[in-house]
């Protein structure tokens, strides 16, 4: 079956705030540290996203072991890897060939829906986890008061 108008899909977008606080982390972030971020995000792009958060934190006390790690530092590195495993997700916003035609096209549907509902996990738990840092960092600042 032909469809007349080419199908677009629309993935969810990651909110700025998200987006600027990904590129303040990773510009301090030491080159050895960077690669196991990307490294852990292909990882966690194989996890279902309801995981992905627990993986990367067992990762990280891994493979930081021996150095000082705190609960919001190991958030900050889940939070990195959860962002860069989102933007590997990045789904194109016109749907191949294969979903406008042929005898597939019920099945590349499902897959590109079902990649999508991924991406929009991912980036709820980016939100979530920007909300559990600020809601540590208010915390110490009230203490220091």
């Amino acid at each position: 079956m032909l469809l007349a108008t080419p199908v677009t899909w629309a993935a969810a977008a990651v909110p700025p705030e998200i987006t600027g606080a990904h590129q303040r982390l990773s510009a301090r972030l030491a080159p050895p540290v960077r690669a196991w971020v990307s490294q852990q995000a292909v990882i966690a792009r194989q996890a279902p996203p309801e995981a992905a958060a627990t993986l990367t934190s067992n990762a990280a006390r891994q493979r930081f072991r021996g150095q000082p790690l705190t609960p919001q530092l190991i958030d900050t590195l889940v939070f990195l890897v959860l962002y860069e495993s989102a933007e590997i997700e990045a789904l194109p916003t016109r749907a191949p060939a294969a979903a406008r035609r042929g005898p597939s096209s019920e099945r590349t549907s499902m897959q590109l829906q079902s990649m999508m509902d991924r991406r929009s996990k991912t980036v709820a738990l980016l939100s979530n986890l920007m909300k559990k840092i600020s809601t540590t960092q208010d915390a110490l600042v009230q203490n220091l008061k």
